[in-house]
């Protein structure tokens, strides 16, 4: 599979990353989902067809807090 690693991390939470992969994969993906949603559900079709990942990573997300809400406005990593 060619991008094993993502649904590795997907699927142990980053068990394997490093603080700074994990801090990376938390804003890419806070980027994707407030300011290319549709490439967000493009990759969500990939990688959670069952909306599994979603629900998990994004309740933790807002109930941590650890969302930012003004990232809308900051531009790509």
């Amino acid at each position: 599979m060619k991008f094993a690693a993502i649904l590795d991390a997907l699927e142990t939470s980053c068990a394997n990353c490093s603080n700074e992969q994990r801090k990376l994969a938390e804003q890419v993906i806070q980027y994707l989902y407030f300011n290319k949603r549709d490439k967000f559900d493009e990759l969500a079709m990939i990688y959670d067809l069952e909306g599994v990942f979603q629900e998990h990573y994004i309740a933790e997300y807002l109930v941590s807090g650890s969302w930012m809400p003004d990232f809308r406005k900051l531009t790509p990593v």
